[in-house]
């Protein structure tokens, strides 16, 4: 909370100004009387000129003089130290201010005025038997119209000053008062009623009076105007009021709305609601505050809820991009909520199958992604079980008809894909068919469904099998991609959709082709609130664009990427393991200074192996496996030479620049590795000798957090 120190200073030259206003009002609402509405039996009462200056100079000062004995020290004392029983001390002088001013000068005028005319009577006659009828009436239409006076002045301030004190009151955020409750919402109103009705009344009275009197008779059209003046100021403080009733009570009902209807845009949960009284209005801010307290609590719970439901469902995705062999599978994959019922994932089985799934889970949100997870997971559990891919999504249907029971289904397509014969099979259950583009061809819809999973335990599934030449696509993709809507609530459509895939041209990667057709479809939609979004685009690659030791990606338990290349055993082959493991290292760790080190203790061991353990011969591959996680980078490069032992290396220092390479032909590569990673090893599984380079992450995760 932001206390301005200046507040002092500003409530004294507002309240100043509205002293002064008052005053002026009050002097000019009297010439009005006297000139306008005739009221010739007042002149001589308070004269103009110096002597009524003079007074009106007195009684703002005297009002200058309260607030800085009653405000300014409360006021100061909260700035200085703005503790809650401060606070709590200083708004309530603040809410008492217009009280003590109406009752102040409501006594400071009539009290010294029936003084003044009772000793003005004493004075003139020596018994009460000798006062003339005429005489106390005299004093009697005075008393009034000073008392009228005054009673107008302190309604007009305390109308005023209650509108100027509530920005500071709203200032000092309060959002709990004791004793809330104790007074009602009428008692504004019934002060503002009373006292212009007084007004009214005493003016009247004192004009009829004075009028009869002094022989003026009853004129009845100044008695109407004058009538209808007070009627006109009675309904204007009646009405400032009100609005100010109204404003509070607005400021509630759009709060309780956006309460309702979720909108936090301007401000989120956390927007309270001043208590600026202590009547039925105050305690009803204070309730909502304590509501809207609560709710904030519970919705904090339920984002975090979401955020780690998010974070376990983009594990459970794919990486964007995967190669194998020959083969490119870039994915994609949208929420228009914080979870979503879009699935995809991509299944590494062997070195030459993968498989790929797409699917929607129907409805949205938590439900939806719950469903969602558990496809996945069993669609991981099936696929490893073997079969073909009709085989899988009957065995994923059996499972899941009896635990969705009938309340939601989903639609399903799982693709194998033989990456050494060029093949896919397909099979859908009631998902939206793909579509296949050859090279240089308009897609082609590849018809072929069933009822989803989730329908009838017994159903079946066909398959179909196509083969992929060099520049062929085959794109998967969910209901959201034709189901986008414009402002119209015209459909995106299958015609929009394949004259998009007409355009994709031959050797343009994937990614930037998908980039390009999600920016048209953003556009196409606008603001408009769409269903969840997932395409997956096969494409196998012609020779000339697969580069020699392209990495394959896999996802790992735990979210680990794993990422696996066969290069040749060349110098220079080490150069596509860095650049693609550049991009890998900057998604996984985002600002690490490490990716340097990693790229050349990585380069010099593919070298190491490449030189001594396979002499350079070309024909032979070098596998190279680097696991990505949270953490750790572990880099596995096998050897085909007879292997060493670390322990043993490590102990010959290695450092030790004046022995000669003759001694072991490996030592400054390994010195190097030894001083770039953060542990080294060497060891030996089925595929042969390999050297494993670990790679913590803990030095930039403290920097990050620091910064």
């Amino acid at each position: 909370m932001a206390v301005k120190p200046e507040m002092c200073a500003a409530i004294t030259r507002r309240l100043m100004f509205v002293y002064a206003a008052t005053l002026l009002f009050a002097g000019g609402l009297h010439y009005l009387e006297v000139r306008w509405l005739r009221h010739e039996a007042l002149v001589g009462q308070f004269p103009f000129g110096f002597k009524m200056a003079g007074i009106m100079i007195a009684m703002w000062m005297l009002l200058i003089a309260y607030t800085a004995w009653r405000i300014v020290p409360v006021v100061r004392q909260w700035c200085n130290q703005p503790t809650e029983p401060r606070r709590e001390k200083a708004i309530g002088r603040l809410l008492a201010l217009p009280y003590e001013i109406l009752i102040g000068v409501v006594l400071l005028t009539t009290v010294p005025s029936v003084i003044l005319r009772v000793a003005q009577l004493v004075h003139t006659h020596d018994s009460w038997s000798n006062w003339a009828q005429g005489q106390w009436l005299d004093r009697f239409q005075q008393i009034l119209g000073e008392s009228g006076m005054g009673l107008t002045v302190g309604i007009v301030l305390y109308v005023m000053i209650r509108r100027s004190v509530r920005p500071f009151i709203i200032q000092m955020e309060p959002l709990r008062l004791r004793g809330a409750g104790r007074t009602t919402i009428l008692r504004p109103l019934i002060v503002a009623y009373t006292g212009t009705f007084m007004v009214t009344i005493i003016n009247l009275m004192q004009f009829v009076i004075a009028s009869e009197h002094r022989g003026f008779g009853m004129d009845t059209s100044a008695f109407v105007a004058s009538s209808l003046f007070y009627f006109t100021f009675g309904m204007t403080v009646l009405g400032f009021v009100a609005l100010e009733f109204r404003r509070d009570l607005r400021v509630m009902i759009h709060s309780i709305r956006e309460l309702v209807g979720g909108q936090w845009n301007h401000g989120g949960l956390k927007d309270k609601i001043p208590v600026i009284s202590r009547d039925e209005a105050g305690e009803l801010a204070m309730t909502f505050n304590e509501l809207r307290e609560r709710v904030s609590q519970e919705y904090e719970e339920l984002e975090k809820e979401l955020r780690l439901a998010y974070n376990i469902q983009q594990r459970l995705l794919p990486p964007g991009d995967i190669v194998a062999g020959s083969f490119r599978i870039f994915s994609w994959s949208r929420s228009e909520r914080e979870v979503g019922g879009d699935l995809c994932d991509v299944v590494t089985l062997d070195k030459s199958r993968v498989a790929i799934a797409i699917g929607d889970v129907s409805g949205k949100g938590m439900p939806a992604a719950l469903v969602m997870s558990a496809v996945i997971v069993l669609f991981r559990s099936e696929i490893k079980r073997g079969g073909s891919s009709n085989e899988v999504l009957q065995r994923i249907n059996e499972q899941l008809c009896d635990t969705l029971g009938g309340e939601s289904y989903v639609s399903l397509g799982i693709g194998l894909l033989d990456t050494e014969e060029g093949t896919l099979t397909y099979a859908s259950a009631g998902h939206m068919s793909p579509y296949y583009m050859a090279i240089g061809a308009a897609p082609i819809q590849v018809e072929g469904s069933s009822l989803p999973i989730g329908f009838d335990p017994a159903g079946r599934y066909e398959e179909m099998k196509l083969h992929l030449s060099p520049g062929d696509r085959f794109i998967m993709y969910t209901d959201g991609m034709v189901e986008l809507r414009n402002r119209q609530g015209e459909l995106f459509g299958f015609e929009r959709l394949e004259q998009e895939l007409a355009d994709w041209g031959p050797g343009v990667p994937s990614a930037q082709l998908v980039d390009g057709l999600l920016k048209r479809m953003d556009s196409y939609a606008g603001a408009q609130e769409q269903d969840d979004r997932t395409i997956v685009v096969l494409e196998r690659q012609s020779a000339d664009t697969v580069p020699a030791g392209s990495a394959n990606l896999t996802l790992a338990e735990g979210g680990q990427m794993i990422c696996q290349w066969q290069i040749p055993a060349t110098h220079g082959s080490e150069r596509q393991v860095l650049r693609e493991l550049d991009a890998l290292v900057a998604e996984a760790w985002p600002h690490t200074h490490r990716l340097e080190d990693m790229k050349s203790a990585i380069a010099e061991a593919i070298i190491n192996a490449a030189e001594h353990g396979y002499g350079l011969d070309t024909s032979r591959l070098i596998p190279v496996q680097v696991q990505i996680g949270t953490h750790l980078i572990v880099c596995r490069i096998y050897d085909g030479g007879t292997g060493f032992n670390a322990c043993e290396m490590k102990g010959k220092e290695l450092y030790d620049t004046d022995r000669s390479d003759r001694e072991d032909p490996r030592g400054w590569g390994l010195m190097l590795i030894d001083g770039l990673s953060d542990y080294w090893e060497t060891g030996r599984d089925k595929e042969g000798f390999y050297v494993e380079l670990f790679f913590l992450r803990k030095a930039e995760r403290s920097r990050e957090e620091g910064e």
